[in-house]
């Protein structure tokens, strides 16, 4: 959507980007995938096509798949659709991460399920299992294959005769038509990567890498390219910059800005060696590229990614006075004690770490992620999050201005977690084998939402993928220098007519579940005005009480001269968290009691 304000004599232009935040993945196996897929078929993909759902509130993309072969499943069609999530209609642009993202002429394997969404093309339409692990695929000139946790050095030896066990029987091989190696032909030896420095750098903040060598020829171009690993599956693919974050090439130096959102619009740029291809062929870095920490950009515009696609950053601003954004939990999730004290501790150690102001309001009956003004925090609704997928954080961007000179803010956001799992541990004592941390989960999510992309590290809880048993609750150094660059940014002034964020302190930032308690004065009179001094603690914002009183012929009132005292046999106080309620309440007894 793009809204278009005319101020004096200027123009500003509000455009609106929906980004869904990677979430941790959890393995599945190829057997499970295998049994669990209606069809598997190998094909390319050859035309795409995004539209809305029929509530016009998501977006879907349908990938048109060429079939070369069926290896399960009866598929009678040449060509089937392959549905994604998120995709660009005119100015309104959802992506999901994680999810599969596919672009045109990728090739390789696809694990598929009947899906309801409707025909693009006019062809049968899937989706696959297990999203992005539903999806292998090919390098052909390496003749490999990749998912997100598998590498598969031999498209026929290690994947297709692996499927092949699985279902107990014989696989026909693949044909793959490309036939030459570049990385080990000879024309590869006539380029070469002498030094990448630095040897240490971050993502998505315009930091500039130089790689020199010989043989670089002449570039950017289709044929000339670097590839970084790609930190959203653990370096198991690698990605491409932008053609605008190039800042210089020649035969022996290239000049490179380390993206955080690759070319293709997924993906960012990770810890692991650098690679450049040539039309000469493909050659490594011999020392790796450390990638610290990722920070979150947009490319704009994205759909479809042309030469003139800017890549900005992204900032939080106030949204809900005063200089904060205010998260709500779902009434059911608000009503679970271990998973929400679990989100307090993982929400508490960002705002007293970057002292992000992110606020805890009433609970919300809101139960959907949509962009409907309220960053909501609960549990998914059945089947809702594809199987590997702990949590998702989603993003939403509002813009203004025009390319190359734009600014995007977070317009909201929202987290939702797997209700499926049944070995959640919720602490606060530590996770053991066979158990997923679920705050461990709650504090990557709220690094996306921090504006933090993936890296590759396995102890950093900003890794794509955690495993049982592991426990990675607290920032090192490399996120909390992320989270102060963010801060820094969000701090520096209000964009688009929208308020700077103001920053918590050491003072304010710990955040607690609220404890009820409340002082009165006992017994008291029927019908007299009786005080409540709340002495609450945990900052409630909201309370409410019900008062039991005397039900036994012996617990009749007392009277005493005119006055019929009665004594408030319990007082059952319940608050709720965020900004203080008043020191004290007054009520009045009922004059009459049964």
């Amino acid at each position: 959507m793009k809204k278009i304000y005319t101020l004096a004599f200027f123009i500003l232009a509000i455009t609106t980007s929906t980004v869904f935040g990677q979430c941790m993945l959890t393995p599945i196996s190829l057997s499970q995938r295998v049994n669990n897929s209606l069809i598997i078929v190998e094909g390319k993909i050859t035309s795409q096509k995004s539209f809305w759902n029929a509530a016009h509130n998501y977006i879907y993309t349908s990938n048109l798949i060429e079939v070369n072969q069926t290896l399960k499943g009866p598929v009678a069609n040449a060509y089937i659709e392959v549905i994604t999530e998120g995709g660009e209609i005119d100015l309104s642009k959802q992506t999901v991460e994680p999810s599969l993202q596919l672009n045109i002429n990728d090739e390789g394997l696809f694990m598929l399920h009947s899906f309801t969404q409707p025909s693009q093309f006019g062809h049968p339409v899937y989706q696959t299992y297990a999203d992005e692990q539903g999806f292998v695929k090919f390098n052909l000139v390496e003749n490999s294959a990749r998912d997100p946790f598998n590498t598969y050095p031999d498209i026929n030896n290690d994947l297709y005769k692996s499927i092949g066990d699985v279902m107990n029987v014989a696989i026909p091989d693949f044909y793959n038509s490309t036939q030459a190696n570049k990385l080990n032909s000879p024309a590869a030896s006539i380029m070469a990567i002498t030094g990448i420095s630095p040897s240490t750098i971050t993502a998505g903040t315009f930091s500039v890498l130089t790689i020199t060598g010989s043989g670089f020829g002449a570039g950017p171009s289709g044929t000339n390219f670097v590839e970084f690993r790609n930190a959203d599956d653990g370096g198991a693919t690698f990605i491409q910059p932008h053609s605008s974050q190039y800042v210089s090439w020649s035969a022996t130096q290239i000049q490179v800005r380390v993206p955080s959102r690759g070319a293709t619009g997924s993906g960012g740029a990770g810890t692991g060696f650098v690679r450049v291809t040539t039309t000469t062929g493909s050659t490594l870095s011999a020392t790796s590229l450390t990638v610290t920490h990722s920070q979150m950009n947009i490319l704009f515009p994205s759909s479809p990614i042309t030469a003139t696609s800017v890549a900005y950053n992204t900032r939080h601003v106030e949204l809900t006075a005063p200089g904060n954004i205010t998260w709500r939990m779902f009434t059911g999730f608000d009503a679970l004690p271990l998973p929400k004290a679990s989100f307090l501790r993982a929400f508490q150690t960002w705002r007293c770490a970057t002292f992000i102001n992110w606020q805890l309001g009433t609970p919300t009956s809101v139960n959907t992620i949509a962009q409907d003004g309220t960053s909501v925090v609960r549990f998914d609704i059945g089947a809702e999050l594809p199987a590997g997928v702990l949590g998702r954080c989603t993003s939403w961007f509002g813009g203004c201005g025009t390319n190359p000179n734009m600014n995007w803010y977070v317009a909201e956001l929202d987290i939702v977690f797997d209700s499926g799992l049944a070995n959640w541990n919720y602490g606060p004592a530590l996770s053991t084998a066979g158990q997923m941390d679920f705050e461990s989960v709650a504090v990557h999510e709220l690094g996306h939402g921090h504006q933090l992309g993936h890296v590759i590290n396995t102890l950093d809880f900003m890794h794509f993928s955690i495993a049982n048993g592991q426990n990675k609750r607290s920032l090192i150094g490399d996120d909390q220098n992320g989270g102060n660059a963010v801060m820094t940014r969000n701090l520096s002034g209000g964009v688009c007519s929208k308020p700077v964020m103001t920053a918590l302190n050491a003072t304010n930032c710990i955040i607690t579940i609220p404890t009820a308690s409340f002082a009165f004065a006992n017994p008291v009179c029927v019908g007299q005005l009786v005080t409540f001094t709340n002495l609450s603690t945990g900052s409630p914002s909201s309370n409410s009480w019900t008062s039991t009183y005397p039900r036994r012929s012996s617990d009749k009132p007392a009277i005493s001269g005119r006055c019929r005292r009665i004594k408030l046999k319990s007082l059952l106080t319940r608050v709720r968290l965020g900004i203080p309620v008043p020191a004290s309440t007054k009520v009045r007894p009922p004059s009459s009691l049964r």
